[in-house]
């Protein structure tokens, strides 16, 4: 079997996106040319000739010590960093860091030429590298396309400062433009890594509660998998956001009404009811969101999609209308209620507002024409909600970005705005063979790869058939019977005992700790001490990776985690100064993570007492 042969198989094994771009791909360039030679010493070099210039792309002597060299700079490198390089090349380096011996997390390589890439595919066998797990390749024109979304799930709030990025050699003569947009989409994914855990930071204390107290409601949900397959195929989905041009074209939505999913967010719905449109679902996922933009009783005639983390005033505000919907939780508690009783809650992209929550809602219900109105996400005149007052230019913000609108003119939009342009950027092009996503908004920022129209025309030719949307929803009932909502309830009484031994184990686990700095610091210290506190302190952080109940208190001690977290890779050239460093780390996480159990257990217990009355009231 050739090279090429072996590797396409094994990308096919392994990569589906790579190999249906290399096998669909058919634009090569002829005015790039690809040769291997021999190296002088050992291995091999690939000659690129290009504009009548010939690039030795790697050491014509040694592409393996040239490779070394690299991995000599990355080897005391964080072993959770995430390793990116602006080119394959022949796969020398690839190799390398497979047999490094402190490896790292992952290893990103994004190579600008399909040229490259194929030639190599025909003249070298790249089997162990394409069959490791730790390697991820993004050709451009085959699977670049996909790059954006991978950076964006493979970074969290907690990992996004070990991202290191690399050019080998030539490439940044040859592909400059394409190295410049990797380190930009590579910066773009970090700035929202970083805002995301800014904000999970600021929001800890509401996220806490929220999340709490939403176990009051959950045995009486549905859930958004509950609606798979359920809505006719050829029905489009309209998502109501409440920009300001909103009020160019909402008077047609009227129109749509039972020949589309209607799906409201929040601080749309009341304009909406006020116009004479009842929306068919409504989204709130804030856990601030205020509660004045549900002071209308008519909101309960409409389904409530919400998240565990939503504002629970909201939630108990609209207890008793039409329905719970749990849209989506990356809460591990939550999400094993529902596979432990044969159900399940996907965690798909929230994307950080209602209005990309409400998107994401209709692409996971396999929507295959998504439209968006009122979805400015950039200024029009002097507005930024639907229905509101104009604002004057004193108040206008200082920190205005430029972007390109539907018209392909000039506008501004802020921040975080810009932030929510990008995410659909990403989306849009992410989901471009499954979703048409079309932009019916008449107004505010262009989002790339979407198709623009009016919402008459979405209308016209859209929404030719009629549904019993109500029906439709109706049919689908609470996603647990009786039994399995009192067995839910027994299972919160149980977790108090996980929560009790969360407590016992990380204070053993402090009291340890202080006791070996002062036992270092006097001196008087065994290594059967150290052994004894280093098995106290693994307990602990097995407890803390693997109980359902402690991610209440992990997901509330963010920044102490971070601060635990950042440099504790950094070693003290003195091993005792470094073990007291690390436990005065530890201890001040755990006395975090203890503070916050203080806070839980009351909540908890009023939880319970609240969802037994509810049971008892049925």
């Amino acid at each position: 079997m050739s090279y090429f042969n072996k590797n396409i198989e094994c990308i096919k094994n392994n990569d589906k996106d790579l190999y249906e771009g290399i096998i669909n791909y058919i634009e090569y360039s002829n005015d790039i040319k690809v040769y291997t030679f021999d190296a002088k010493i050992e291995g091999q070099y690939i000659e690129l000739q290009a504009d009548n210039k010939r690039y030795y792309m790697s050491s014509t002597y040694s592409p393996t010590a040239e490779a070394l060299r690299i991995i000599e700079k990355c080897k005391d490198m964080d072993p959770r960093s995430k390793l990116a390089f602006v080119g394959f090349g022949n796969g020398t380096l690839a190799r390398e860091l497979i047999n490094m011996e402190d490896s790292k997390a992952a290893y990103i390589f994004y190579e600008p030429s399909p040229e490259v890439f194929k030639h190599v595919l025909e003249n070298y066998d790249l089997t162990d590298i394409l069959n490791n797990r730790k390697i991820h390749i993004f050709v451009e024109d085959y699977n670049s396309n996909k790059l954006n979304i991978w950076l964006n799930d493979a970074f969290s709030y907690s990992n996004w400062k070990l991202l290191f990025i690399y050019t080998l050699s030539k490439y940044d003569r040859l592909f400059s433009d394409r190295e410049k947009w990797f380190k930009s989409l590579c910066g773009d994914i970090l700035k929202t890594k970083s805002i995301e855990c800014n904000t999970i930071i600021e929001f800890a204390e509401d996220t806490l509660k929220n999340s709490i107290e939403s176990l009051v409601h959950l045995p009486f949900v549905t859930t958004s998998y509950d609606f798979l397959n359920k809505f006719p195929k050829d029905m489009i989905a309209i998502v109501v956001a409440a920009g300001p041009s909103l009020e160019k074209n909402v008077h047609y939505l009227k129109e749509a009404k039972n020949k589309a999913l209607i799906i409201a967010v929040d601080r749309a719905a009341i304009y909406l009811l006020n116009q004479g449109i009842e929306p068919d679902m409504v989204c709130t996922v804030d856990p601030r969101k205020p509660l004045w933009i549900f002071d209308d009783d008519r909101l309960k005639n409409s389904p409530l999609v919400i998240s565990p983390n939503s504002n629970i005033n909201v939630i108990n505000r609209l207890d008793g209308g039409k329905r719970l919907i749990y849209g989506t939780s990356y809460e591990p508690y939550n999400t094993e209620i529902f596979n432990k009783y044969g159900s399940y809650i996907p965690a798909f992209p929230i994307g950080g507002s209602v209005a990309t929550f409400a998107f994401y809602l209709a692409v996971y219900w396999e929507f295959s024409r998504v439209v968006l109105i009122g979805q400015d996400l950039a200024t029009s005149g002097n507005k930024h909600h639907a229905g509101e007052e104009e604002y004057n230019d004193r108040n206008r913000p200082d920190n205005m970005i430029e972007v390109e609108d539907v018209y392909g003119n000039t506008a501004y939009t802020t921040p975080d705005f810009y932030e929510y342009i990008k995410w659909y950027n990403m989306q849009i092009e992410y989901l471009s063979d499954k979703v048409e996503v079309i932009d019916a908004t008449e107004g505010g920022a262009k989002f790339k790869g979407s198709t623009i129209m009016t919402l008459k025309e979405v209308i016209d030719n859209y929404c030719t058939n009629e549904y019993d949307i109500e029906a439709i929803i109706d049919s689908v009932g609470e996603t647990f019977n009786e039994n399995i909502k009192k067995s839910i309830v027994q299972d919160y009484i149980k977790s108090k005992d996980n929560f009790k031994k969360i407590k016992r184990v990380l204070s053993e686990a402090v009291s340890d700790m202080n006791r070996g700095v002062t036992l270092i610091k006097r001196g008087t210290y065994t290594n059967r001490d150290l052994d004894n506190i280093e098995k106290s302190v693994f307990k602990g952080n097995q407890l803390i990776e693997e109980s359902l109940e402690a991610f209440f208190f992990v997901e509330s001690s963010l920044e102490e985690e971070l601060e635990m977290t950042d440099d504790i890779y950094e070693a003290s050239d003195n091993p005792l100064d470094e073990t007291i460093r690390l436990y005065e780390k530890i201890i001040k996480y755990y006395n975090k993570l203890l503070e916050t159990e203080a806070k839980v257990m009351p909540m908890w217990d009023e939880m319970i007492e609240k969802v037994q009355d509810k049971m008892s009231n049925i």
